[in-house]
């Protein structure tokens, strides 16, 4: 390999010398030989003024932290180590036989803390004359392992936490078996450093060396596992004086750094800079736990500490720039600094034509910086913000790539300004170290460049995750349909891919395109099962080449990916357009909005989206096949309308109404009222929704008749004595509770039989008990139990005559069955009553079936309803379980009507002579062993938006969660009560915070008052409603109206459970709910990608 033709631009002349102004500062030589904690003892005394953290207290009042106290919170922290480090002097003795002086022990930090501790902690360390090791708080237990494994640690500084004290003894049963486990130390705070007294008990400075190993940071592992990276002092003090070769003075700047991860180099760089620069840190305030890094409270900090210029990764300042009412305070900085990750391409733009200096930070812990830092703000070209000057301190020379003209990979060679950490390679006899980075050079102006890609390929998401594309791009190519294809999505929320298919067809024929998406959607759910859960890619991601534009492909027969991606770039930016925007803007709006305009445009909007010109005004879209991502497209497709031809505030228009408006004509006359100002008569809404379901309950009940005997010839009704073999219908059997209750059953020695009927689209068995086994596989249940030779699957359509089984089958059903357990229903809380008809016909047609049985008494038969039945019971005292009770109690939504009219359908079938019960189920929780819990129920989706936003609800409630396992239980002893109704709630109710404080903990984030907590759900929800993207909306967002009821935790209805308890022995016993299954369920969250791992 050549440097013939690969430019540099290595020049070790300073350029800007900092703190020559400062009066507080005193610069040491860029020579000096001085370890990093003698600098700070050098400041100490020679800038005993010069701040080197600023942080804004709970008042937003403003502390400086200078050298003298930063050096004493030093040697603070090294007497709490050193005490520590003696306790174990005789092994670390015997394990530095044989080893350099200039390679010292190690000691691991594992730690949720703040920033100031962290950083002090460190240098704590380094002034004992040891090595700390800050290992990412985002690691697996294995990675973990293996990084102490490679570098000998035994002892480790672990934060308190849960997640980290878990993390950390996970790590140490993984290293026991080969006799590596490490200590334990717990992670000094704040005050354990810089609270008072100590002072006349510190040690002296260890023995100190520029050529020791002052720090080691490890690689991400994107690859493989994360990999130690060791650093000398001197080389390492080498990230503070490259600032010398930018055009600012950054002595005496604040310098927003509150979110760096302090184990990242992002946040280890920050120590040279403060003894080379005089750089004033703005951080958090120290505290424990530490508070957590949200967008809203860090750039509160910025403002509260009067930050000049901020240091972050892009996600951050793509959130703050989406709320245009953040401008001002953004333009209070000189500049934004990004490290870590691409910038969204439209918000920088966007930025840099507000005229705010935006600054890539490109460089790497192999190689240190390479931008240079940074330009003069004022005078820096901002509309070219993604490019940068490759910084003079290092002598880096660019390597050409055949074939790609303007695009360079970065070499790093050792020079008296800055050495190399690793050597990977050698260039004509010198080593160096290869980036595998590629950037690409400015058209005109050749000393610019920016990031093009990766060599080895690995796309950066805008979060900062990683997507390495080959393993997964080889998967999809095992599909017969796929030719060739390659990922994208650099600097984007998510993932794509483009392929080329092995039969070429136009991908602009919509119908052909969701047809190909279809043929190869089994292998893409391959892929994305092998795939971390940021690299999936979802339907709509997925392109199709056109056949004018096939793939390039090089030598190999492998596609040029930059290559091939950059000539689709105009149709992949308007792929990810469309799915932000997900509505049919292709449509015009109304030329007026008159109500029969406002019809016929809501008419084609639905008649569009659902692809279906036969939807009469009249049909209720959900049973017309309308689903979540329709009701979505549909709703911005109405609110982009609204926004661009009218002065309708569309901020005050809930995000759930579709659901609410569920024909044509329901929608039409609700945005017709909506346009003209007319407010709902809530009145009169109330009254008529009322009216439906009692009209409902009529429809459904006439003709109900009993057609069984009354007694059997040895007298018990129902043909049932002790002992006599049981033969269970249930329905609902694949989701979490029917399994459950399946797998019980099946263990029965008095169930012989069970027919498990559920609804399957394609009327296949074999996909239902596919479906059934991958369900136990879920929940972790006994798949062998299914292959006993008890159970049979049918797949059902309940509403229709025999449920749509054959004659024969449905006689056998009818002639057997002893037990049945209603469990199928539709889980929406969005859509309206009418949305349930065919549920409640069903529910009718299990009833004659019961009533119709030959079996003397026919069979006992559950209907599992809900406690939202009584969802308005508002009385003090505990409703009664009794099937008397007014439908008023349960309006409000489709799901509550719905279950008050089967309620009151196996009501009356009681009273012809059935055994019915309609149990009402309150929250079903995780399960007692795994704490498995559907990630679609709404405790999943506000521990996932809490997790996004930064913070989780306390709230003064009690709740009466039941486990799943438990439920499941209880039903089977309640199938044989003699009681119309009974209440499945815990007679043994728990508060609020002793399940959601140990998961805020678990999350490293902070609990806050309830209404804190929605205000910022809801400012969440109006963003994305104002912005639709991809990377905004949440499903939590429409459940703003359920998370604003009362009573969420189950216990603000009081109910009484005294014949519950009676009826069965598994809720008489329950034991209360706390916090190992609040842990589990965090734990099951996190395993099935539902919730981002935080260790």
């Amino acid at each position: 390999m050549s440097l013939k033709d690969a430019p540099g631009f290595y020049n070790p002349a300073v350029q800007t010398w900092q703190g020559a102004n400062s009066k507080t500062f005193k610069r040491p030589d860029l020579d000096t030989n001085l370890t990093l904690p003698e600098l700070f003892e050098h400041h100490a005394k020679h800038s005993p003024e010069h701040p080197v953290f600023v942080y804004a207290d709970d008042e937003q009042q403003e502390h400086l932290i200078r050298f003298p106290e930063v050096y004493r919170g030093i040697r603070k922290a090294a007497t709490i180590a050193s005490a520590h480090y003696h306790r174990l002097a005789d092994y670390y003795a015997q394990a530095q036989v044989g080893k350099s002086e200039d390679d010292p022990p190690i000691i691991g930090i594992l730690a949720t803390a703040d920033s100031i501790s962290f950083y002090t902690l460190k240098l704590g360390l380094m002034y004992l004359g040891l090595t700390p090791f800050p290992i990412s708080t985002r690691n697996s237990a294995i990675a973990i392992a293996h990084l102490v494994t490679k570098t000998g640690v035994k002892q480790m500084f672990v934060s308190a936490d849960p997640a980290m004290q878990r993390l950390a003894h996970e790590t140490n049963e993984l290293l026991a078996k080969d006799g590596k486990e490490f200590e334990l130390l717990p992670m000094p705070t704040y005050e354990d450093m810089y609270g008072p007294g100590g002072d006349d008990a510190l040690v002296p400075m260890g023995k100190v060396s520029p050529n020791k190993t002052c720090i080691i940071l490890h690689s991400s592992g994107s690859t493989a596992f994360p990999k130690p990276i060791k650093f000398l002092d001197k080389n390492f003090r080498k990230w503070g004086p490259f600032v010398y070769y930018g055009d600012v003075d950054f002595c005496g700047l604040r310098v927003g750094a509150q979110a760096n991860p302090m184990f990242h180099v992002m946040g280890s760089l920050m120590m040279c800079w403060s003894v080379y620069v005089g750089v004033v840190w703005s951080m958090f305030k120290p505290c424990t736990p530490p508070v957590y890094p949200t967008p809203e409270l860090f750039l509160d900090s910025l403002v509260a500490t009067r930050s000049e210029i901020v240091y972050c990764v892009p996600a951050f300042i793509e959130s703050w720039a989406r709320d245009p009412a953040n401008m001002p305070r953004i333009k209070t900085l000189r500049a934004m600094i990004y490290a870590g990750a691409p910038m969204n391409k439209q918000i920088g733009d966007r930025l840099a034509a507000e005229d705010i200096a935006l600054i890539p930070f490109y460089g790497s812990t192999e190689i240190g910086a390479v931008v240079r830092l940074i330009p003069d703000p004022k005078t820096m070209e901002k509309s070219e913000w993604d490019y940068f000057q490759i910084s003079p301190h290092i002598d880096i020379r660019l390597l050409p790539q055949e074939g790609q003209p303007h695009i360079f990979e970065p070499v790093a060679f050792d020079s008296p300004t800055f050495t190399p950490n690793v050597f990977n390679s050698v260039i004509e006899g010198r080593p160096a170290y290869s980036t595998s980075d590629l950037i690409e050079r400015h058209p005109t102006k050749h000393n610019l460049f920016r990031v093009f890609g990766r060599a080895d390929d690995q796309l950066m998401l805008s979060t900062g995750e990683k997507t390495n594309p080959a393993p997964l791009e080889a998967i999809l190519c095992q599909d017969p349909h796929v030719h060739a294809c390659l990922m994208f999505g650099r600097g984007r929320f998510q993932n794509g891919i483009l392929i080329q298919p092995k039969e070429l067809f136009d991908p602009s024929d919509e119908a052909k395109l969701e047809e190909y998406r279809n043929k190869i959607w089994p292998s893409i759910e391959k892929m994305n099962a092998y795939a971390p859960s940021h690299s999936r890619v979802f339907k709509e991601m997925i392109m199709v080449t056109t056949p004018n534009k096939p793939l390039e492909y090089t030598a190999k027969g492998t596609p040029r990916r930059q290559v091939c991606i950059a000539a689709y770039a105009d149709e992949i930016d308007a792929l990810y357009k469309r799915v932000e925007e997900s509505s049919q803007i292709d449509l015009p709006p109304p030329r007026d909005w008159a109500p029969e305009t406002v019809h016929q445009y809501i008419g084609d909007v639905v008649r569009k989206v659902m692809e279906n010109n036969d939807i009469k005004d009249d049909d209720d879209l959900f049973q017309q096949g309308c689903d979540s991502l329709q009701a979505t497209w549909i709703r911005n497709t109405i609110i982009h309308a609204l926004r661009s031809s009218s002065s309708v505030n569309t901020h005050d228009i809930p995000t759930t109404f579709v659901y609410s408006n569920h024909t044509i004509s329901a929608l039409a006359a609700y945005i017709s009222a909506i346009y003209s100002g007319k407010s709902v008569d809530k009145d009169a809404e109330r009254a008529a929704s009322i009216e439906r379901m009692r009209a409902l309950l009529e429809k459904y009940s006439a003709g109900l008749e009993r057609r069984f005997p009354e007694k059997a010839a040895n007298g018990h009704a129902n043909g049932h004595a002790n002992g006599t073999a049981e033969i269970v219908l249930v329905t609902g059997t694949t989701g979490r509770l029917g399994s459950h209750l399946l797998a019980q059953l099946l263990q029965r020695p008095d169930v012989v039989r069970v027919y498990a009927l559920n609804r399957e689209s394609s009327g296949s068995v074999a996909a239902l008990e596919k479906r059934s086994r991958e369900a136990f596989k879920q929940w972790g249940l006994d798949e062998s139990l299914l292959s006993g030779g008890k159970v049979s699957f049918h797949a059902v359509d309940l509403a229709k005559p025999n449920f749509a089984l054959s004659e024969e089958l449905y006689q056998e059903i009818r002639s057997n069955v002893t037990q049945i357990i209603h469990n199928a229903w539709r889980v929406d809380f969005n859509v309206a009553l009418p949305s349930f008809e065919p549920l409640l016909a069903g529910a009718r047609n299990i009833l004659d079936l019961a009533l119709s049985s030959p079996r003397p008494g026919g069979p006992r038969t559950l209907f599992v309803s809900s406690i939202s039945s009584l969802r308005n019971h508002s009385e003090p005292t505990p409703a009664v379980e009794t099937i008397e009770v007014d439908p008023s109690l349960a309006y409000g939504t489709g799901y509550s009507e719905s279950k008050w009219v089967t309620e009151q359908l196996f009501g009356r079938a009681a009273q012809k002579g059935l055994r019915a019960t309609s149990v009402r189920v309150g929250q079903v929780s995780g399960d007692q062993r795994t704490g498995g819990w559907n990630t679609t129920e709404w405790v999943a989706a506000l521990v996932r938006v809490s997790q996004r936003l930064g913070c989780i609800p306390s709230k003064e409630e009690d709740l009466t969660w039941v486990a799943v396992d438990v439920v499941a239980s209880a039903l089977q002893e309640m199938v044989d009560s003699n009681e119309p109704a009974l209440h499945l709630v815990s007679p043994r109710p728990v508060p609020w915070n002793a399940v959601f404080l140990p998961i805020a903990e678990r999350l490293g984030v902070p609990a806050v008052p309830y209404d804190e907590w929605l205000a910022r759900l809801e400012k969440s929800a109006a963003a994305a409603s104002a912005r639709p993207g991809v990377e905004q909306h949440d499903s939590a967002h429409n459940l703003i109206s359920f998370f604003k009821a009362e009573g969420m935790g189950g216990a603000a209805i009081p109910l009484s459970t005294e014949k519950a308890v009676r009826s069965s022995k598994a809720l008489a016993n329950v034991r209360p709910i706390g916090r190992e299954d609040a842990l589990n369920y965090v734990e099951f969250w996190a395993k099935v990608g539902h919730l981002k791992q935080t260790a």
